[in-house]
């Protein structure tokens, strides 16, 4: 099996040399590689994997001895991103690491796990949070996405200033949006938004909004 796609995410990539695929090509390869990856391939010989991928995945064949692939042993952060955002009328800087998604998660779509905190730089709400990423690839380069999970945060849940949020309850539940381009195989930019909210489980309750630009390193 040849594999011939304009996807080159993680997944697809591991999932089709774990399947026995024996080549790995994006749509852009050459028509001189592709003329040797079908030699290869029907000939029984592992064919050419598309050089960025390879040096994501670190080999260039498949296992011969236990028919999975040498990248069976995964780096576990593959994202790691910094950004600067508007909540509460105040600036922030945030931080959240986005994990490979366990093979537990995939009769729920495979999200991915993610941890980060987000510090407002004029003295104001602080929070850590966790939760799940769901993540789609389309049009070859554009990505978009969700996550669930919970936060807790240092800020008021209730107070008589009104230039801070009522928030109610210590621990929240958080939900962002994503949508983002993938400018290489390693760098990506997107527009992001998320809320934390108890969802009228305490008294009181604003919610606290982010909303901003991202940059993404995956690695």
């Amino acid at each position: 099996v040849l594999v011939l796609t304009t996807f080159d995410t993680d997944e697809y990539i591991f999932h089709a040399l774990e399947a026995g695929a024996k080549g790995f090509l994006l749509k852009d390869a050459s028509r001189d590689e592709l003329f040797k990856a079908v030699r290869a391939v029907s000939k029984g010989e592992s064919g050419p994997i598309t050089y960025d991928v390879a040096d994501r995945i670190g080999a260039l064949h498949v296992c011969d001895v236990c028919a999975r692939p040498i990248v069976e042993i995964d780096v576990l952060v593959t994202r790691v991103v910094a950004h600067y955002a508007r909540g509460n009328g105040l600036a922030r800087r945030l931080r959240e690491a986005l994990f490979r998604s366990p093979d537990a998660l995939g009769s729920i779509g495979s999200p991915r796990p993610h941890l980060g905190f987000s510090v407002n730089t004029g003295g104001d709400t602080d929070q850590f949070y966790a939760g799940l990423t769901w993540e789609w690839d389309f049009w070859r380069r554009l990505f978009a996405g969700f996550g669930l999970g919970g936060a807790i945060h240092d800020g008021e849940t209730e107070t008589s200033r009104t230039d801070r949020k009522e928030l109610g309850c210590r621990v929240l539940f958080r939900g962002s949006l994503e949508l983002g381009y993938r400018l290489t195989r390693r760098h990506g930019i997107s527009l992001f938004y998320d809320q934390i909210s108890n969802l009228a489980i305490c008294d009181k309750n604003e919610g606290l909004e982010t909303a901003g630009v991202r940059y993404g390193y995956r690695f």
